[in-house]
């Protein structure tokens, strides 16, 4: 999963860095004008800001960013951490905002906490539907030549999660985030188990392969080419 951070100070760039190591990749770009472009032509789960920019501030790039239609998640960082510019953040488009000094405690968990929140309302409509092969969002079910193939409960929502992200790649922490309750009892490898179960119930019901794959280090990304060809 990527991120862009727009920065030009390198001491909050270290702690980006050391925050988000080993879940998210990070590109980094030093002014706003950069981050205008790379957030409209590039592809990214969420945006992070500075406050200070070498060219313009923080709060008026993400307004910018807004104003040009990109609907990508916003989190603001700042080194003042008062109420007045965190509401100002949040009146000009962001999501979030962040002290500095709590990067290290929160900018993961927010992160999560974000795409979360969005993941069941990516824009993916009621049904997805390729050939013969349909699942109803509205009532939970999911389809072949109209037989019910009765998935498990967290089979569906795995499911789900991947078909409303289709062609994201969906690391281990934020499918356990968005499919998992914080109180329900987990394996280490509870992920990695569901998926597998997952992917092989797909390939035993559509007889392909490869509609879930691993990105080693990364996560997971659904992609449903071989199902379009075949359709």
């Amino acid at each position: 999963m990527r991120i862009l951070s727009v920065t030009s100070e390198n001491r909050l760039k270290r702690k980006i860095k050391r925050a988000l190591k080993d879940e998210f990749i990070v590109d980094f770009v030093d002014s706003g004008s950069l981050g205008i472009y790379s957030a409209q032509e590039e592809f990214y789960s969420l945006i992070l800001l500075d406050t200070s920019l070498s060219d313009m501030s923080g709060i008026d790039l993400c307004s910018m960013i807004r104003k040009r239609g990109v609907t990508i998640p916003i989190i603001i960082i700042s080194d003042k951490g008062c109420s007045s510019e965190r509401i100002s953040c949040l009146r000009q488009g962001a999501d979030a905002y962040i002290p500095m000094d709590q990067i290290s405690s929160e900018l993961s968990v927010s992160i999560i906490a974000l795409l979360r929140r969005i993941s069941y309302s990516y824009p993916t409509g009621d049904i997805y539907k390729i050939g013969n092969f349909n699942v109803d969002f509205c009532n939970h079910q999911v389809l072949l030549n109209g037989k019910d193939l009765k998935f498990k409960k967290k089979e569906y929502a795995l499911l789900e999660l991947f078909l409303r992200n289709k062609g994201r790649v969906l690391s281990r922490n934020v499918i356990l985030e968005a499919v998992w309750e914080d109180g329900e009892k987990k394996e280490s490898n509870v992920v990695s188990v569901n998926v597998y179960s997952l992917r092989q119930k797909l390939e035993q019901c559509l007889n392909t392969r490869n509609l879930i794959r691993t990105v080693y280090g990364l996560g997971y990304v659904f992609e449903d080419t071989e199902l379009q060809q075949k359709e």
